[in-house]
């Protein structure tokens, strides 16, 4: 080893450094904005994101075809499995679901479901998450959007 000691890995590295978003400059984006966000976890984007060039990097990282629910969520879910597996310790799946409210949002519009009493526009969000008998939250272990067309 040449003497430097080893940067331990921040959140967005762990949780996000393995997605595969079709272009490594994505990933950096997005390992960037997570460990943004972990620092500031309340309020608006706009709030969380307050350098201009970092809002406009993630809105242009969601844009991108290849940056999928799906894709930003593998890397995470896999390192929770793992965590889940090598504990060594009891570790309790919970489940909840809960509506995302995009009724505001009209470029959206198409791609949501019904939501509450009929009259909102979102998603149904089930969500996965993997914590041990110690109450140590290791992460979602699966997240899925389900879209309600009635």
């Amino acid at each position: 080893m040449d003497g430097r000691r080893r940067q331990e890995a921040s959140f967005g590295e762990t949780h996000f450094g393995k997605a595969q978003l079709g272009d490594a400059r994505r990933t950096k984006r997005l390992v960037k904005t997570a460990d943004r966000i972990m620092q500031h976890p309340g309020g608006t984007l706009p709030q969380k994101l307050n350098q201009w060039s970092d809002l406009m990097g993630l809105y242009r990282l969601l844009s991108a075809p290849r940056v999928t629910h799906q894709a930003v969520m593998q890397s995470h879910c896999e390192r929770t499995l793992q965590e889940a597996a090598g504990s060594g310790e009891v570790v309790l799946f919970l489940h909840d679901s809960t509506e995302l409210d995009y009724t505001q949002v009209p470029a959206l519009a198409e791609q949501l479901g019904q939501i509450g009493n009929g009259g909102g526009r979102g998603y149904v969000c089930h969500n996965t998450l993997a914590v041990t008998a110690d109450r140590e939250v290791l992460g979602l272990a699966h997240q899925s959007l389900h879209r309600l067309d009635l």
